[in-house]
């Protein structure tokens, strides 16, 4: 298993690893023996911040004035149904087309 390690992988990861998959069940750690491993000790790198600050967006109050009336418009996925669900006088032609000589 040391094999699919990155290299350099931190010696604390190597040795955490090297415990949990100890052949021998009774000498696993324990889950809080695991918890306090210096693995979970040690000083993480800093990470930026994971959400950046944008007081312009943040501070704007959503507005459903101004949305748009639903039933004003079919949806995308009504028209679609509609099209494909409606009987066509040439269905073989149309299949024809819609797959512009597959397979030919």
């Amino acid at each position: 298993w040391r094999d699919c390690l990155p290299p350099g992988a931190p010696l604390e990861a190597v040795s955490f690893l090297s415990i949990l998959l100890c052949l021998d069940p009774s000498k696993r750690p324990s889950c809080n023996q695991a918890l306090h491993h210096a693995f979970f000790n040690q000083d993480a790198p800093s990470m930026p911040p994971l959400v950046l600050s944008t007081p312009s967006i943040v501070s704007e109050e959503p507005s459903f004035a101004t949305a748009p009336d639903p039933g004003s418009q079919p949806s995308t996925a009504r028209s679609i149904a509609l099209h494909y669900t409606e009987p066509s006088e040439d269905l073989e032609a149309e299949i024809e087309d819609l797959l512009g000589g597959i397979g030919e």
